[in-house]
């Protein structure tokens, strides 16, 4: 497994957004979609919380899109 490039740009978001609790849409490549926070990132897998902390573990060969739904 290979670590996780924090010299990228998009996992600084995804890290500015874990640290600032910010809500996120999560479209996958099959068209299903989740909302929530993101709880932590590894290379492989991103872990986001919906409202009812039910925790959900996106692979992120299957994501389409993410997007900021709202800041705190």
């Amino acid at each position: 497994m290979a670590d996780l490039n924090t010299g990228i740009p998009s996992v600084r978001r995804l890290q500015k957004g874990i640290k600032d609790r910010e809500t996120f849409e999560i479209k996958l490549n099959t068209g299903d979609v989740f909302v929530g926070q993101l709880r932590w990132q590894d290379p492989d897998c991103i872990c986001l919380a919906d409202s009812g902390g039910q925790e959900s573990l996106l692979w992120r060969s299957a994501i389409a899109f993410i997007k900021v739904k709202s800041h705190p």
